[in-house]
């Protein structure tokens, strides 16, 4: 009966430390979870932010990491929500990232967010200027005492638009000012309500005139000379230069390629998020850029060298690490890369 007891005891302490080895075992092996912030659900920022989550989630048992794209209500509620440390990432637009960063807008009341990091540029929104070949504009010029479509009032691009057109010298007082929705534009250029609109949307964008709709060689997009290219990038960081395809848009009748300035939507994280992890969805998403490509029509063209193009905030330590790695840091702006940093990407060489 004593060796019976004796037995029982033995038993339960092996059970209990094989119980303890096992829930020790499974915790080591939980998965994080992580969240993409981005505006959505329905624009271009939150399919490709589900297409950088479906490729990362390949290799989620690996990392034991597991990404989810959280759609906000704008991009100031994403911005919110990375400085909070809700989300660990986020697809922005580099004027936003700008201003939070530099607390300016609507940051300054909330103060500047110098945690911010970013890791890659993906596409491009460009600023584009569509003209009505009725009204006779062939050159920024030629808007003077035109009826001009300057965006919805309530979007975020009126302010860059207002600035390009001080930038080319233009008052307030040389041109009639309207407002619409960017669903509406193309209507009101076709009823020639306006003479021409402003634009900022990734491309291809479905508010540009349909040939269905509107008919061929009835509108252009304006190209923007050398020096008001170099004037406008020169004012505004988060500007960059882009040539767009004379033939990207069927429905219109330009001749030739297409000289303009754009705004990049980048991703970005927070120096709160580990540099392993930063690390990691660097490494899957340049490992696996055709696939990038072919689930996100706004990165069909994405090349390397754009990566780093319009960056306005530094880059994660963890991103890079990868691109030392690679032999990519002779490609990257010294500017992106802040004091602290720079002997850290020298140094670290494994995670």
């Amino acid at each position: 009966m004593k060796k019976r007891a004796l037995n029982l005891v033995f038993l339960f302490l092996v059970m209990s430390l094989f119980g303890c080895y096992q829930s020790k075992t499974l915790d080591s092996y939980q998965i994080t979870h992580l969240t993409i912030a981005t505006p959505g659900p329905k624009n271009h920022s939150y399919s490709t932010a589900g297409a950088l989550s479906q490729i990362f989630n390949k290799k989620s048992e690996f990392y034991k990491l597991k990404l989810a794209v959280d759609p906000s209500i704008s991009q100031d509620e994403s911005l919110e929500n990375l400085s909070k440390g809700q989300v660990q990432f986020a697809l922005l637009k580099s004027d936003k990232q700008h201003e939070a960063y530099k607390g300016l807008g609507k940051w300054k009341r909330k103060g500047a967010q110098p945690k911010l990091r970013a890791i890659f540029s993906l596409y491009d929104n460009p600023l584009t200027l569509v003209a009505s070949s009725r009204a006779r504009i062939a050159e920024f010029s030629d808007l003077k005492n035109k009826k001009i479509a300057l965006g919805s009032k309530a979007s975020a691009s009126i302010q860059h638009v207002q600035n390009t057109l001080e930038a080319l010298n233009f008052t307030k007082e040389d041109y009639r000012s309207f407002y619409f929705k960017e669903k509406d534009l193309s209507g009101k250029l076709q009823d020639e309500i306006v003479d021409a609109f402003f634009l900022l949307d990734s491309h291809p964008s479905k508010y540009f005139p349909s040939p269905d709709a509107y008919g061929r060689n009835q509108y252009k997009i304006l190209s923007f000379d050398e020096l008001e290219l170099d004037k406008m990038v020169e004012s505004y960081p988060f500007f960059t230069k882009l040539t767009l395809p004379k033939d990207f848009y069927p429905s219109l009748s330009n001749n030739s390629d297409i000289e303009t300035l754009s705004i990049k939507t980048s991703l970005i994280t927070s120096t709160e998020t580990p540099n392993h992890i930063v690390y990691s969805l660097t490494k899957e998403i340049f490992e696996n850029l055709n696939d990038l490509r072919s689930k996100s029509e706004v990165t069909l063209n994405l090349e390397v060298k754009e990566l780093f193009k319009g960056l306005t905030i530094p880059l994660h330590p963890g991103a890079l690490m990868y691109f030392k790695e690679k032999g990519l840091i002779d490609q990257i702006d010294r500017k992106l890369l802040p004091e602290g940093q720079k002997q850290e990407v020298t140094t670290v060489s494994k995670i």
